[in-house]
């Protein structure tokens, strides 16, 4: 289908361009045509003026019985103009009556009319005699302005007709070489332009096709370089915009997703330092407790369990980090950034335990049994960026922030939520939470302050 359209665009081309020719072409060579006629019939009617002009003066001179004696002979001359020769067929002379006092054919030429009867004088001033052109002349009296005698000479335009056809032919010629020229140069440049067109196109079908990898080197400096940039430029765009996507919308909110699709240039992709809140929490005891359960019954809890807090943790703006087995990793503040990021992380923690409880009445009525779940949460400085391969990556967040807030859950009882020093520091003032001892936690040399968070206030 494409490989159609292609060739029907370089078809298009060529006929436009070569239309453009033609008309070019034929206008030229018509107005060519045109001006050579007119200066033939121009060198014609000069020589015979000058031919005229001799007779005009020859009897003035000599009187019109003297000329009469040796006009003859000027019937046996032929006379140059350009690339032929003129011949006169007839000279006539009327006077100041218009009435013919002379008239002489040439006898070496023969004239008639159209049924083959020889002309009269009368058929010649009729002006109904074909290939046949006039040249007059007044001859003036001595001493007045009146008008003597006056002169016609008639001269064969049959040699004229013949230099026209050769006249045509050559520029007919001359205009379908150049034709033909333009014509093959027309499709050189038409597929000049369809080459790189067929390019983007093919390029485009890739596209279409999923593959984002797709990029076309810019080879013209013109409108059609501009097209390939702005596709190169597409394509790049598509390709962020689909990262950006399968990056985020399984692991943030709808509108984060699009907030973050609408505003991806303020989102650094390929790695930064920033201060994030991150939320662990997992199941107490959940090891144990799918000794007891069979393996379907072990997805349809976690499924239970996870359809419940993700709705939490959106509601929160939390970006889903990944599932650790019975375990969630959230965190806040990361891609976008999001004020009281620490609170929204308290609050989504309550609402966790609060909303598991529910959960446990649910199954206690069903006969199932409950589960209980710690939650661990710390504020710190952490690199969120692009983690992977070309195959495959995914957004995240790492560093020490990240270790300890899984060693804070892990030393979570059923049913609490602790908290680190920094994130209690940002949120003291809107939540109930109580100090516990210092604890220690591995990879740390010294024991670190968490507090029991037990609701949020107002």
């Amino acid at each position: 289908m494409a490989e159609r359209y292609r060739r029907v665009l370089t078809l298009k081309l060529t006929i436009i361009i070569c239309s453009l020719t033609l008309l070019v072409v034929l206008t030229i060579t018509l107005v060519n045509i045109y001006y050579q006629r007119q200066d033939k019939e121009n060198e014609a009617r000069l020589r015979m003026m000058a031919v005229t002009g001799i007779i005009q003066r020859s009897i003035a001179e000599l009187g019109k019985e003297q000329f009469v004696r040796w006009a003859d002979s000027l019937f046996r001359m032929r006379f140059s103009a350009d690339e032929y020769n003129l011949d006169i067929v007839y000279i006539m002379i009327l006077n100041n009556k218009n009435q013919v006092t002379y008239f002489k054919k040439n006898p070496l030429i023969s004239i008639s009319d159209s049924s083959g009867r020889p002309i009269t004088p009368g058929e010649i001033l009729s002006g109904r005699i074909r290939d046949l052109s006039v040249v007059k002349a007044t001859v003036i009296r001595k001493g007045t302005n009146e008008a003597k005698y006056i002169v016609q000479v008639g001269y064969s335009t049959v040699m004229l007709r013949s230099i026209y056809t050769n006249i045509i032919v050559r520029n007919v010629i001359i205009g379908a070489v150049f034709l033909a020229l333009c014509s093959a140069l027309a499709f050189v440049i038409a597929h000049s332009w369809n080459v790189p067109i067929k390019q983007l196109t093919k390029a485009m079908e890739r596209v279409s096709e999923g593959d984002l990898t797709t990029h076309i080197e810019t080879t013209r400096t013109d409108e059609i370089g501009y097209l390939q940039d702005v596709f190169n430029e597409m394509v790049k765009g598509l390709k962020d915009r689909e990262f950006i996507k399968s990056t985020f919308k399984r692991y943030v909110t709808k509108q984060v997703a699009e907030e973050i699709l609408k505003n991806k240039d303020r989102i650094k992709l390929e790695g930064e330092k920033r201060e994030i809140t991150v939320l662990f929490s997992d199941i107490r005891g959940f090891t144990a407790m799918t000794e007891d359960i069979t393996p379907t019954e072990t997805l349809d809890l976690l499924n239970e369990y996870y359809g419940t807090m993700i709705d939490i943790i959106f509601k929160y703006e939390g970006a889903l980090d990944k599932f650790l087995g019975d375990g969630i990793m959230v965190y806040w503040n990361a891609p976008m950034v999001l004020e009281n990021h620490a609170l929204k992380a308290c609050t989504c923690a309550v609402e966790m335990q609060k909303a598991l409880d529910k959960l446990n009445k649910k199954r206690t009525e069903n006969g199932k049994k409950p589960f209980y779940i710690g939650i661990g949460i710390n504020t710190g400085e952490a690199v969120a960026g692009s983690v992977g391969s070309l195959e495959r990556m995914e957004y995240t967040v790492v560093g020490d922030t990240v270790n300890l807030t899984k060693r804070i859950n892990d030393k979570t009882d059923r049913g609490q939520i602790l908290i680190s020093e920094a994130t209690y520091n940002l949120v003291m003032d809107k939540v109930v939470a109580t100090p516990l001892p210092p604890q220690r936690i591995k990879g740390k040399k010294n024991p670190i302050r968490v507090w029991l968070l037990q609701d949020i206030k107002n």
